[in-house]
């Protein structure tokens, strides 16, 4: 890269100007032909000429032809290029193919001389272009040269690539549809020109996606050498490699598999072939040959429930091997080499394979032992956890009697009618204590531990286990009222056993204890006392109600002598001999009787001469009796005052 010129500058920013206000010349994708190969031939061209700026990017920069050729893939392309110029040295021009990839097609060439210049650009061309003049119109090879004319390094202002090759064969593969980009700068100042016209030819295939058309299975014999081609279609020519670990000897080079193997066996190869249009994967077995010998372990151990594979390594690779199916544990099968599925008895059992081939065979003993199941944990409720709650979470332990290998929470299952729930879990690595939150609502918890769900440290699935389930139950029992009570208390008590009926309650577990504080039977003195009771259900729910025991004083006894009750008899003296005055409910009577608002309380009143015998009543008389009383003392109170009179 060379330094910034101001001037330079300048002119790149007038020719970004120049390039957005000119109108653009139209690409003309001129359609698409058969080659005598049966690739299709597509062309575009630019005949609007567009100016190069000098010491600047062209004004249309870039020039632009669109290639109308979905799914096909570039065979060759060539440029065609009318261009005329006063210094050719100083022009770099650049073919972008749509996806990217970028050619030099001209660059520091011929020096100086003014001139117009037809020339095409194509790879198979003889020769390059000169570096000094003359340079007659012909076909070139794409030239790109270090300046020997005083031409600074190549340099393409952005949106253009910044990196590019000098061989259109390059172009070779890549997609021939869409925009094909030629971008043209001046990067020495003093000279301009124009592009004149320029036209683009690409050969193209319809893309093919690979495909394995010949045998992938091979014999070779044991240190002889041997090459052996793959075949392969495809559009473009696929790239063949192996993906997988070849045999000793034996390599994969540019769609041959060659060398000289040193071990004997059968291989499986995984061959990939791969193009812009796709890939396929194919396994080439590779048979190299000598007598066959048996060499895996002759012991093997399994347990009843845990799937079990056991591979037979055989070398010699014979032309026939079999397994004595009657030697093995139910559940296990011989299939492809191999001894699986999942034992079902405990037992040890005597398996024997055969091998064969032309050259020998081998006779081969395995003793399989198989276990059972580890055992399967104790789920139990952990220490503290009711049978039946109301509140979340709700604890379990889980109890194995061999370490579990990897056991977390996603081993155990949350079961029940509660509905969802999530678990954690703490302790370990033999005693753990499950937690469950999140539950959706009532019902049932518990846990399991499917089979299989954990294993031992000899990688053996566990059996599986289930516990006890715990009743949530977060809904209240119903209670009913009790009615107030009130108790009489006898003369001399001064309290009393006070029996009431509990309410009733009820509860949707069909279960429920119902207490009262105080509780039925308790002694109460005088006075008011509120009494709760208590519904509880087996997950603790409750409910509560309450009423009023009221426990009145014993009853005053009655006595015939007046006064001798400490009641006032309520006869006062008003002072004046022969004046008195009955006050009753407002009557005009010369006797007046004052009753007074405290129910029962009633007083009669008389002058100082002397008390009448004393009528009144206790608080607890009925009312009646206190009328009846009240009503003799005023008769009583006039007799005397006649009699006086």
């Amino acid at each position: 890269m060379r330094p910034t010129r101001p001037r330079r500058a300048a002119l790149v920013v007038l020719a970004a100007l120049l390039a957005l206000l000119a109108p653009v010349a139209p690409a003309i994708a001129d359609g698409a032909a058969s080659s005598s190969s049966g690739a299709a031939v597509f062309t575009g061209s630019v005949t609007e000429e567009f100016a190069i700026i000098d010491d600047a990017p062209a004004a249309s920069y870039p020039s632009p032809i669109v290639i109308d050729a979905p799914d096909h893939i570039v065979d060759e392309v060539v440029v065609d290029l009318v261009v005329s110029h006063s210094r050719p040295a100083d022009l770099d021009i650049m073919l972008e193919a749509p996806d990217g990839r970028a050619v030099m097609l001209m660059s520091d060439v011929a020096c100086t001389g003014t001139g117009t210049w037809r020339l095409r650009i194509d790879q198979r061309a003889e020769e390059s272009m000169p570096l000094v003049p003359p340079m007659p119109d012909g076909t070139y090879r794409p030239t790109n040269l270090d300046s020997v004319c005083g031409n600074p390094d190549d340099d393409f202002p952005a949106p253009a690539p910044t990196t590019w090759t000098d061989s259109l064969d390059d172009l070779v593969g890549s997609p021939a549809d869409g925009a094909w980009r030629l971008w043209v700068t001046d990067d020495t100042p003093g000279h301009s020109g124009f592009v004149r016209e320029w036209s683009l030819t690409v050969t193209a295939s319809p893309r093919e996606a690979p495909e394995f058309t010949g045998a992938m299975d091979l014999e070779v014999a044991l240190g002889v050498p041997f090459a052996h081609r793959i075949a392969v279609s495809g559009i473009p020519a696929p790239v063949v490699i192996a993906t997988s670990t070849m045999p000793d000897g034996v390599s994969l080079e540019d769609g041959v598999l060659q060398g000289t193997p040193t071990t004997a066996g059968t291989y499986d190869i995984a061959i990939l072939a791969m193009n812009s249009a796709g890939s396929q994967t194919s396994l080439l077995t590779l048979v190299v040959r000598e007598p066959p010998r048996i060499t895996s372990p002759t012991e093997a151990t399994a347990a009843v429930g845990s799937p079990f594979t056991y591979h037979f390594t055989v070398t010699g690779y014979p032309g026939s091997f079999s397994v004595v199916e009657s030697g093995l544990p139910p559940g296990v099968h011989y299939a492809s080499g191999a001894l699986t599925g999942t034992p079902e008895a405990a037992g040890v059992y005597t398996v024997e394979a055969h091998a064969k081939n032309s050259v020998g065979s081998f006779i081969f003993t395995l003793e399989l032992t198989v276990l059972e199941a580890p055992a399967g944990p104790v789920i139990d409720l952990a220490d503290g956890q009711a049978p039946a709650t109301n509140a979340q979470p709700v604890d379990f332990t889980i109890t194995f009697a061999t370490e579990p290998v990897g056991f977390d929470a996603g081993d155990v299952e949350v079961v029940g009618t509660a509905g969802g729930g999530t678990l954690s879990l703490t302790g370990g690595p033999l005693v753990w204590t499950a937690s469950v939150t999140g539950l959706d609502g009532d019902g049932t918890v518990g846990l399991r531990v499917p089979f299989g769900a954990w294993t031992d440290a000899r990688g053996f699935l566990g059996e599986g286990a289930s516990g006890p389930e715990v009743l949530l139950d977060t809904v209240s029992p119903v209670i009913g009222d009790v009615d107030d009570v009130t108790v009489q208390l006898r003369e001399g008590e001064t309290s009393a056993l006070v029996e009431f009926e509990p309410p009733s309650a009820s509860d949707n577990s069909g279960q429920v204890e119902v207490t009262c504080d105080p509780a039925p039977g308790t002694a109460l003195g005088v006075g008011e006392h509120r009494v709760t009771c208590t519904a509880q259900d087996p997950s603790g729910n409750t409910a509560t109600t309450s009423f009023t025991v009221t426990v009145l004083a014993a009853e005053a006894a009655e006595d015939d002598e007046p006064g001798d009750d400490g009641v006032d008899d309520g006869i006062e003296d008003d002072g004046t001999e022969g004046d008195d005055v009955a006050e009753e409910d407002g009557t005009e009577d010369d006797d007046v009787v004052e009753e007074y608002g405290t129910e029962g309380d009633d007083v009669v009143e008389d002058d100082d001469e002397g008390r009448l015998p004393v009528t009144g009543a206790s608080l607890l008389v009925p009312v009646g009796l206190a009328l009846l009383l009240l009503s003799t003392g005023v008769t009583l109170a006039t007799m005397r005052r006649r009699a006086e009179g």
